[in-house]
């Protein structure tokens, strides 16, 4: 295949993500520090849409009820790097967040209600990084096969 025709479907392939993103109505935003992100994942065209832009991105964050395993929003994240300098501080309007953060160790504090979570991750150059966040949600009892207490 000629470079050109390469060059050509890529470009076709990024305007129908885009399009995609745009249409399931994915908040895309740039950190402070550039770091570009995706907060979305409410309904199934926004969980395809996110999942089709997924291998872009070093960190992929969701957020989910303890048992059910159903996705939550309004989830507060928080992810520091290395040095402890904030990257990402806010509500997430939906259960998934994809953020392009550079290679490095981040420590990732995940909140709702008074269920504070934290997590240290490491983001490698060329693979997203996947972590789960579950919480306990009322009238939703918690599933001792799925998860088990020592991922509580």
């Amino acid at each position: 295949m000629k470079t050109a025709q390469k060059i050509g479907i890529a470009l076709a392939l990024a305007a129908a993500c885009t399009v995609a993103l745009a249409q399931a109505g994915i908040v895309r935003g740039q950190t402070a520090r550039g770091e570009s992100f995706l907060v979305g994942g409410v309904g199934a065209d926004e969980v395809s849409a996110l999942q089709g832009a997924h291998s872009g991105y070093g960190l992929s964050v969701r957020t989910a009820a303890r048992g059910s395993g159903a996705y939550l929003a309004d989830v507060h994240l928080r992810i520091a790097d290395a040095q402890g300098d904030p990257v990402f501080d806010r509500n997430l309007s939906g259960p998934w967040l994809l953020i392009a953060l550079k290679p490095g160790r981040y420590t990732l504090q995940a909140s709702r209600g008074a269920d504070t979570q934290t997590a240290t991750v490491t983001v490698a150059a060329g693979a997203t990084h996947d972590q789960m966040f579950y919480f306990d949600v009322d009238g939703v009892p918690a599933d001792p096969v799925r998860f088990p207490p020592a991922t509580r």
